[in-house]
């Protein structure tokens, strides 16, 4: 097996068979039975981790693999609004990371200004069994997350004004002990509302005894 990029295997991109023993790239895993393996990738901090590969082992046969990680790309929107935030995925396009796999493995999501927790964590919760969809909802925040049509769109909405550059972190469980993703919302991600339009106040008006109405 061999994982590319080298800044992927210098961060600690690993590969195993069958839930097996952790490898490096380049090794070999010898004296496979014959037969369907699954070969899959290690989560490493800032950095989209490789789909699962299904390999079949015939007697006496070696197979070259590879596989590659892609450095995080944030497609993430902030519009911020005097009393709520609102950080989604554009309408079009598909979002970077996959998250389905660290919602799975149970990551936390926060939101940071450097290095002051601002609000969370969040704990995601999945909405049914080997369904792609995570949720999280208080008085404060809403957080949905979802896979469809090969697009993985993420909708949250916080009651609060937050400062124009962020972080959003994914903590990992104390038993993976691995470092959390941090996915950066630099300045140029946000939009400000250009404009406020004031509510429309509907009147009711009080009929006058034994009249109707009239506007």
């Amino acid at each position: 097996m061999t994982i590319e990029p080298a800044d992927a295997r210098t961060a600690g991109a690993q590969w195993r068979v069958d839930g097996g023993a952790w490898q490096n790239s380049g090794d070999t895993v010898n004296n496979l039975p014959v037969g369907s393996h699954t070969v899959s990738f290690k989560l490493v901090a800032n950095w989209d981790t490789p789909s699962n590969q299904t390999v079949t082992i015939l007697r006496d046969q070696l197979i070259a693999l590879s596989a590659r990680y892609n450095p995080f790309v944030t497609q993430w929107i902030m519009k911020k609004k005097p009393t709520k935030t609102m950080i989604l995925t554009p309408k079009k396009g598909t979002l970077e990371p996959n998250l389905d796999e660290y919602f799975g493995q149970g990551y936390e999501l926060s939101v940071w200004d450097g290095t002051q927790l601002i609000h969370g964590p969040y704990a995601l919760v999945q909405k049914k069994p080997g369904a792609p969809i995570w949720s999280y909802k208080d008085g404060i925040t809403k957080i949905n997350y979802k896979q469809k049509n090969g697009m993985h769109i993420m909708m949250m909405a916080i009651q609060a004004a937050l400062p124009d550059t962020i972080t959003l972190r994914l903590t990992p469980p104390a038993s993976l002990a691995t470092a959390p993703v941090n996915i950066m919302l630099e300045p140029e991600d946000v939009e400000r509302s250009a404009r406020v339009i004031p509510l429309r106040a509907t009147v009711r008006k009080e009929p006058a005894a034994g009249g109707n109405v009239t506007e």
